[in-house]
Parts: structure tokens; C-alpha cells; sequence
């Protein structure tokens, strides 16, 4: 049975508050975590909010705009392709 594409792009809003309140606990971590140090701390902090920011934007970007089962396709290739990077991560990591 084919879905509607109206059926396929509902938003389950439960976990995007719960992936919300998760961020929200990582930064406020940070945040106590840089009241013992503060030589670092509030480059931390910004530079976790920063990047929070950048991946809301870019998942709000791919939720709307593109579609659901040409992701789904495509997803064993991008998975991949992740798995990849994080493998070249490891592998090229200095040491001291």
C-alpha cells in the first residue's frame, strides 16, 4: 500500500522534544562542567551552541525540503559514507 506524501512528511513532535531537551541538558553539562575551569570555558559553550544552531538549521532544511523516500533510498550510501569518515578519523589521528 502507497502512503500519501502528506502522510509520509508528519513530524513526530515527541522526539524532537525529546532530542531538544537533550541538547539542552548537553550544553547546561558544559556550562557546569566550565564553572570549575574557566580557561576554556566559555569558548566551549559557544562553540557547542554554535554547532547546535548549524545542525538544526540543516535538519530543518532536509525535513522540508527533500523527500522522504529518496532519502530512504539513498540512506545505506550516506550511512557509508559516514562510517567512512569516522573510520579516516580514527586511522589519521596523531599521536603525541
Amino acid at each position: 500500500m502507497k502512503q500519501s506524501r502528506e502522510s509520509s512528511t508528519k513530524l513526530d513532535y515527541s522526539i524532537i522534544l525529546i532530542v531538544m531537551c537533550l541538547c539542552l541538558i548537553g550544553i547546561a553539562a558544559i556550562y557546569i562542567a566550565s564553572l570549575t575551569n574557566n580557561q576554556y570555558a566559555i569558548d566551549f559553550l559557544i562553540r557547542q551552541l554554535v554547532w547546535l544552531v548549524v545542525g538544526t538549521i540543516i535538519i530543518i532544511i532536509i525535513v522540508k525540503y527533500f523527500d522522504y523516500d529518496r532519502l530512504q533510498q539513498t540512506a545505506y550510501y550516506l550511512y557509508s559514507f559516514g562510517l567512512f569518515f569516522i573510520a579516516t578519523r580514527f586511522c589519521t589521528s596523531y599521536r603525541h
